[in-house]
């Protein structure tokens, strides 16, 4: 699952264009899985409650995903 996410993200970053945002809708496990591919540890965020409407604020330069900030409306 988690090469399945990864893959399918960074196929859609690869067709953005530059500086162009774009909104990814997913369940907790699919983000989880996708924040380990890009080198984060989410048990940190098991502290914070990662819930339901919770959004992943993640920079994509040069091939490469950055998570900026985790927020969190619970």
């Amino acid at each position: 699952m988690q090469k399945r996410v990864f893959d399918t993200i960074s196929s859609f970053m690869a067709k953005a264009h530059p500086n162009e945002k774009v909104l990814a809708v997913s369940h907790a496990g699919a983000c989880f899985n996708f924040l380990i591919a890009i080198g984060v540890d989410p048990q940190q965020f098991l502290k914070k409650r990662f819930g339901n409407c919770s959004i992943l604020v993640i920079d994509y330069k040069n091939g490469k995903f950055k998570l900026e900030d985790l927020i969190n409306p619970n």
